[in-house]
């Protein structure tokens, strides 16, 4: 069943410990609609994060043993269960809520084994915008097929939820053919899978790889799932970028398209790539695109956040690809 904002709300606050629950529930249902985590930090009151702040909820300090309770609520008492989670520093649990965790790094051969000492924590809200692509699908269908896509913008301006349910639409067949999705979700923040289950609607033809470094999950799901569409965010490391050129370089060698640079899709080949640049400032864009952060063409790939990546497996030259549905 999907929840409204103030209930996925009330749901992400359950992990908390019952000396901090109370204090959060309390807050008017208008503000729980529109919060978007809430935060401990040890030896300051707990507070609300809203678009334009925080509000401090006017608790008792926050402790470590707090923290330490929180854990264990969100793990359901399990936490070494939950180690490889929070090696990276985070917990997702149910209804694709984050948790975010601050403390002591215990270190081991250059990787994190462990967090002690707990100093803080955030309980991110996951909350789905269905219809945030309304409208956008059709435009990057170039001559009736899907093409690549890039999504850039800054920080905070929700590049994850647009890749969300675009991932969405294509995989169930908004404005087009329904396409087999394979999302390396490395952090889980797209899908939220929470024991083998999206908690986080990303479609009927969509599976998802969580966990998994980006470079290493797109060339498995690109071996492994015979997918039409890959689709990942979040490509900020050099490491990403070569995953990502990588899969450019496989699927043109093998498909050997004829196109144009710039042009739609050739027949059994590929989409032409999508050029990108360091994320403009805000109130400005690149040249080339329209202000949505969405640029199409043949320039080389050097820096993105999100990445839509489309092809049809098998597809022999001279059938069309799936289309757009008119």
């Amino acid at each position: 069943m999907r929840m409204d904002n103030s209930q996925a709300y009330r749901q992400a606050a359950q992990v908390l410990p019952l000396s901090l629950r109370g204090a959060a529930l309390v807050l008017p249902e208008d503000k729980q609609g529109r919060a978007e985590e809430l935060r401990l930090r040890v030896g300051r009151p707990m507070t609300v994060g809203f678009p334009q702040g925080e509000l401090s909820l006017g608790t008792n300090p926050v402790t470590g043993r707090d923290l330490e309770q929180l854990l264990e609520l969100a793990t359901r008492a399990s936490v070494h269960a939950a180690l490889p989670q929070l090696r990276r520093g985070f917990l997702t649990i149910e209804g694709g809520h984050r948790i975010g965790l601050c403390g002591t790094a215990v270190m081991r051969e250059g990787e994190i084994v462990q967090l002690r000492n707990l100093s803080s924590a955030s309980v991110r809200i996951a909350r789905q915008v269905k219809g945030a692509a309304d409208g956008l699908l059709p435009r990057l269908c170039q001559g009736g097929r899907l093409t690549d896509t890039l999504i850039l913008a800054p920080p905070g301006l929700g590049k994850t939820t647009l890749l969300r349910d675009l991932i969405r639409q294509v995989s169930d067949g908004t404005d087009c053919e329904p396409l087999r999705v394979a999302l390396a979700d490395e952090r889980g923040e797209v899908a939220a899978l929470y024991q083998g289950l999206p908690q986080l609607d990303v479609g009927a033809h969509t599976d998802v790889l969580d966990g998994c470094p980006k470079a290493q999950g797109l060339m498995l799901l690109l071996r492994a799932m015979n997918a039409q569409v890959l689709a990942v965010d979040e490509i900020t490391a050099p490491e990403d970028v070569a995953g990502v050129r990588g899969g450019l370089r496989r699927d043109t060698a093998g498909h050997r398209p004829r196109g144009k640079p710039g042009g739609p899709a050739p027949a059994g080949g590929v989409c032409p790539p999508v050029g990108a640049g360091p994320v403009p400032p805000p109130g400005d864009h690149p040249p080339g695109t329209d202000g949505t952060g969405i640029r199409g063409g043949g320039a080389e790939l050097t820096w993105c956040v999100c990445w839509v990546r489309c092809w049809w497996p098998g597809v022999r030259p001279g059938r069309d690809c799936p289309r757009r549905r008119d």
